[in-house]
């Protein structure tokens, strides 16, 4: 689960543009190393959410992942590792999330749990002023 993980964060965020975007897409993925399940949160709008213009990286994605882990930590009474997995294009969002489902889904020891937006949605980060 962990490989599906990196193979899937690495490629995503190299291909995002530099600069501060105007809309931000993404979804979340969880795992808990105490079971066997994954959780998938829909694809959605970021609000406020920017790309950091060196790295290519979403800025304040550390937050994201903690919104999430906090979230199925309160339903279910685990620890998670959270990552979000982000886009500037919806498509390409929605494209790298059905791909995601389909690869987890061909591991039959995974139970693939996709989280609807009623269930989970990420709140917009709170950014330090400087």
């Amino acid at each position: 689960m962990f490989a599906v993980l990196v193979t899937v964060l690495f490629p995503l965020s190299a291909s995002a543009k530099s600069g501060a975007a105007d809309k931000v897409y993404a979804f979340g993925y969880a795992t808990c190393l105490g079971d066997s399940a994954v959780y998938l949160c829909a694809v959605q709008m970021l609000d406020g959410a920017t790309i950091d213009k060196r790295t290519g990286f979403l800025n304040y994605r550390e937050d994201y992942s903690r919104q999430m882990e906090e979230a199925l930590k309160a339903t279910y009474g685990k620890d998670f590792t959270c990552a979000p997995v982000f886009s500037t294009k919806k498509g390409k969002a929605e494209k790298k999330y059905l791909a995601i489902r389909k690869r987890l889904r061909k591991d039959k020891g995974v139970l693939v749990n996709e989280l609807p937006v009623a269930d989970f949605r990420f709140s917009p980060v709170a950014v330090p002023e400087n």
